[in-house]
Parts: structure tokens; sequence; C-alpha cells
């Protein structure tokens, strides 16, 4: 996982999908780098080829126990593409497997806020602030700074905005 690493704290996507197309050069059917490979395209903006890449490694590994995060980032992928709904159906099945998983509770109460479904938005807020109560839009922003496409963060900034989070 230190090609994951390499673009979470780093920052350097570059330097990921470099190591990344060295993983799936020596194993191509390696599930974990075809994972990363997603999560690093995502975190660019490239959500077409980010859902292809996490695609492929649900096929190569049906049964993994790591699903409930690779439906949390189709969710992030298809919220990047603009998809709310779909992104929502996927953040719904996470959420059926780890109903306790930070992640996708604030995914929830984000694309809740942006379908404009504002009160079920706030539940899922309070779920989140009972599990991380000191969060906030300008920590969520800071925490995916290094990582996240400015675009796709403030999209979701403006999410947690709509369900109530509150700026600081």
């Amino acid at each position: 996982m230190g090609r994951l690493t390499i673009a979470y704290l780093a920052g350097d996507h570059a330097a990921a999908a470099r190591a990344i197309d060295r993983a799936l050069a020596l194993n191509p059917n390696s599930t974990g780098a075809w994972l990363v490979r997603g999560w690093v395209e995502c975190w660019q903006n490239r959500p077409g080829p980010a859902i292809q890449a996490v695609e492929r490694a649900m096929r190569l590994n049906p049964l993994s126990q790591e699903n409930q995060g690779v439906k949390t980032q189709l969710a992030v992928a298809h919220l990047a593409a603009g998809r709310y709904e779909e992104a929502n159906d996927w953040v719904d099945e996470a959420l059926h497997e780890r109903p306790e998983g930070v992640p996708s509770i604030r995914l929830k109460a984000i694309l809740c806020g942006l379908l404009g479904r504002i009160e079920e938005s706030k539940e899922w807020l309070s779920r989140l602030l009972q599990l991380t109560p000191d969060a906030t839009v300008n920590r969520f922003n800071a925490e995916t700074s290094t990582f996240l496409a400015s675009e796709i963060r403030a999209v979701m900034a403006e999410g947690l905005r709509k369900a109530g989070l509150p700026e600081e």
C-alpha cells in the first residue's frame, strides 16, 4: 500500500502512478494495485479511469473483505463524475456492509445534501458528529488538501455545508 501512501500523504500522484504502473507490469491481476489506481485516478478528478480500475479489481476479487471500502470508492468516483444518484446507491451498499464506517457516513451526508435531501442529510450528519465530534468543513478541507483534487473537494464541502456541518 506504499503506492497509496505516496498519493495520500505526500500528494505525489505522479510518483504513485509510476509505482502502480510498475506493480501492474509485474502482476496485472493485482487487486490491490487496481484499487490503488482507482483511488489515485479519482483523487486527480479522473472518475472514468477510476471507475474502470475499481470495477476491474472487483472482477478480479469479487469476494474481497475490502468490498465496503471499494463501494465507498466507487461512490466517490461517481460523485466526481456528477452522478450523485449512482454515488448514493454505492454508498448505501457500503453502509449496508459496514454501517459504522465514517468515510461512508460522511459521504452519505454529502450526497444527501447535494441531492437536496436536507432532512436525511441532517440525520447522517448527526451520526457523523457522534463518531467525529470535531468535524467541520474546514477540517475536511485541510485533511483532504494533500490528495483530493480541489474540484472534488469543493463539491464535497458544499454537500457538507448543505447537510449543516459548521464551517469551523
